[in-house]
């Protein structure tokens, strides 16, 4: 093999007419020049003469007698390792397509190693240093297409992904070389080639159907058709002697007619219902989202540039690189006990981020998905080598800082660009970097409950003010609460405000610098429809995407929070405990005082605040409720000069809870009883077996149902109607008698059964 390697190195084929074997060792490797003689074509280096060149170069490949090389030496530069790039023929790695990223990769780190030269006025040559000139970028065109999503195979194929794990790690081990930007861009470039030639794209669009062929019965459905057509205008020409023949014959024709037609019928359900369980089994809970509904939808309409033009007007900012003025009441922590965890990165806590991530989830520019990586062990633990080095410089690399995008529309039937929000789409190896840090943030200071793991922070949000309103009714004390909403909260707070919460909350300055640096870079594009829409810089805002956004957005609400809270203000609890007079979950900010007064006061405060941080209120989705004496009083506040609506002219619904000037959870219990019947008609009549629509009951609607009577509080007499059609349906998917007892079906031990006897419990 040494001497195949040798005599015939990669790269170079055996009987080509310009190019000659390539000395190589570990060390160094020489670049091949030609050995014809340009003044006597036909003698080679030792003397031979031949008798053309044709026979020159028949002797040199037989003999060996090459012209000794006199190329430079390549070398690496220092800091990086030295790998042997010749491999075996079987694992030869020719004929994977070089992606445009790579070659681009390589050119800009030639141009890096070169330090130019400038020629003064004086005669004398001057070394333009490396900090002092602009360093090229590998900007992607913007005609650019997406890549195609691959057809990887289930997790459930694992020889598949156990052959795909080997061939990945015996390639990546023979091609790998270089700096760690260069290893990861090839690696998820190699990755998405061996994918794509082995598994195939998904198809794009719409498939075009087969055009069935009709059976012997539809033809026959169709012949009786047309005889009764013809019988009905026969008749109508016929004479008295005729019409009764023919009035007879039609009666046989419509029987036969009807008794096809109810068999083509029965044909046909039985062919749906077969479809609908094959599309069940391959994925139940995405039929069952299906089934239910989503709750927007719609179409793009706008047009490309009209597309562009809100992006640009949404993700830029002009006051981008002023900082924030200085305010005295910005709130100040203390410092930490345990300091912010800056060592390397633990595999297990890459392999976690993994394994929790969802299957499914879309692939970012360089189409390698999650999946990839939940299946090949060999390939994630290559992975997470590679981001121990980028954690150790504190710097990320260049293919982080792209994102895909997408609509999704907020509403039903939207059109308009307004009506839909933004999902960034980002390469899976930088969203695992980045959880691991924040996990590691969220570990060094507990905010707020909105994007914390393993916290019901809706029920707790909910519940607390559910609890507060109704001792207010029922002490018949005063109340003040005001449901704010924030304007484009997550696309308007600055990058400003980001890093000056890091800061305050005490994390390290490296890692503040990376983060800065991150969203310095960030570009995105989208695609909607038929186009796709140039590269924008995002300058405000964070991704809805990015895995350590959400965290930082938590941050810097509960510093503005904290700062403007007054614990003497919040209403205080029969039990004794005295709630904060703002409570935020996310960008839903709620704000709970013991009196009007106090409650116009933190209003002030917390408007100042916001607008401090460049930011603002939206006044028309705000709401107010005044309670004097237990009662309800109509009383209007304003808000940067706006009127906010009273819950008594539009109700507003609060982490999917509705509260109105009732003070009462008649509404959300008759909401709760509409949504439960529309659920159960739809699982009646998708078509399954009773076994499937059982399971579809017990993990579909059951949680959603519970969820939704946690904070209620209705009744037994006036809930009845819920339980009785919550315990006659699962009966009739089992096939069991109405009066059939419930606790034979509701058991605790058995995985199979159903358990829904929480509501009664919940009620």
């Amino acid at each position: 093999m040494e001497r195949y390697i040798l005599r015939h190195p990669r790269g170079c084929a055996r009987a080509r007419e310009d190019e000659q074997p390539i000395g190589q060792d570990q060390e160094t490797t020489m670049e091949p020049t030609r050995t014809t003689n340009q003044n006597n074509g036909c003698k080679c280096f030792f003397g031979k003469v031949c008798k053309n060149s044709r026979g020159l170069k028949i002797h040199q490949s037989r003999m060996k007698c090459v012209q000794p090389h006199s190329g430079n030496q390549r070398t690496e530069r220092s800091g990086q390792t030295e790998e042997e790039t010749i491999q075996e023929a079987n694992h030869s790695d020719d004929s994977l397509p070089v992606t445009q990223e790579v070659e681009q990769l390589d050119e800009a780190e030639e141009i890096e190693r070169i330090e130019p030269t400038v020629h003064r006025e004086d005669g004398i040559e001057t070394t333009v240093r490396r900090e002092d000139r602009i360093e090229p970028t590998t900007r992607r065109e913007e005609n650019e297409p997406r890549k195609e999503k691959i057809k990887w195979p289930t997790n459930a194929d694992k020889a598949a992904w156990k052959a795909l794990d080997e061939d990945l790690e015996n390639i990546l081990e023979a091609t790998l070389a270089g700096s760690v930007d260069r290893k990861i861009t090839a690696m998820t470039s190699i990755i998405y080639s061996v994918g794509k030639d082995r598994f195939g794209v998904v198809p794009q669009g719409k498939q075009p159907t087969k055009q069935g062929h009709s059976n012997r019965r539809q033809k026959k459905i169709k012949e009786l058709r047309g005889d009764l057509r013809r019988l009905k205008k026969r008749y109508k020409v016929a004479n008295e002697n005729e019409r009764l023949p023919l009035q007879q014959l039609r009666k046989e024709t419509r029987e036969k007619l009807k008794t096809l037609t109810r068999a083509e019928t029965h044909r046909r359900d039985r062919k749906k219902k077969a479809k609908e369980r094959a599309t069940f089994t391959a994925n139940p809970f995405q039929y069952m989202k299906r089934l239910f509904g989503a709750r927007g939808s719609g179409k793009l309409e706008n047009s490309r540039e009209e597309v562009e033009e809100h992006l640009s007007k949404t993700h830029s900012d002009e006051r981008r690189g002023e900082d924030l003025e200085e305010c005295e009441k910005l709130l100040t922590p203390e410092e930490p006990k345990e300091q912010f965890d800056e060592s390397d990165l633990k595999f297990q806590e890459v392999q976690d981020v993994v394994r929790k991530a969802r299957a499914g989830s879309a692939p970012g520019p360089n189409g390698i998905s999650y999946r990839v990586y939940k299946n090949c062990p060999r390939l994630i633990r290559r992975l997470w080598k590679l981001l121990k080095v980028i954690w150790r410089r504190r710097k990320m690399t260049e293919s982080w800082y792209k994102a895909e995008g997408c609509f999704i529309p907020k509403e039903e039937n939207s059109r308009k660009v307004e009506q839909f929000r933004t999902i960034s789409l980002l390469n899976i190896e930088g969203k695992i970097f980045l959880a691991v840090l924040a996990r590691r943030t969220t570990r060094h200071h507990a905010v707020q409950k909105g994007g914390m793991p393993e916290v019901s922070g809706c029920i707790e949000h909910t519940s607390v003010i559910t609890q507060i309103l109704r001792e207010a009714k029922e002490k018949k004390s005063d109340l003040a609460v005001f449901w704010l909403d924030l304007a484009n909260a997550y696309g308007s707070i600055p990058h400003k405000l980001v890093d000056l919460t890091l800061e305050r909350y005490h994390v390290p300055p490296t890692i503040r610098t990376m983060l800065r640096e991150y969203f310095d870079k960030i570009e995105m594009r989208f695609t909607a429809g038929d186009f796709t829409t140039a590269w924008q810089r995002l300058e405000v805002g964070i991704l809805t995407g990015c895995t350590v956004s959400v965290v930082l957005f938590a941050a810097a609400m509960n510093l503005i929070v904290k700062s403007v809270e007054k614990p003497s203000r919040g209403p205080l609890l029969s039990s004794g405990v005295r709630q904060p007079p703002v409570r935020a979950f996310m960008d839903d900010m709620t704000v709970t005082a013991k009196t009007v007064i106090e409650g116009r006061w933190t209003l002030e405060e917390l408007e100042r605040m916001i607008k401090w941080a460049r930011m603002k209120f939206k006044p028309s989705k705000s709401r107010s409720l005044i309670v004097r004496k237990g009662k309800v009083q109509d009383e209007t506040f304003e808000l940067a000069g706006e009127k906010i609506p009273t819950v008594g002219e539009k109700p507003v619904k609060c982490l999917g809870k509705k509260f109105d000037a009732t003070l009462a959870d008649m509404v959300n219990m008759g909401e709760v009883q509409v949504q439960l019947v529309e659920w159960l008609t739809k699982i009646d009549k998708s078509g399954l077996p009773g076994r499937y629509k059982a399971w579809i009951y017990q993990h579909g609607v059951l949680p959603r149902i519970l969820v939704a009577i946690t904070s209620l509080r209705v009744p037994i007499v006036q809930s009845g109607g819920l339980r009785e059609k919550d315990q006659c349906m699962p009966k009739k998917m089992v096939g069991c008698a109405k009066k059939f007892q419930q606790h034979w079906i509701v058991q605790h031990r058995n995985k199979a059964t159903i358990t829904n006897e929480g509501i009664d419990r919940r009620v």
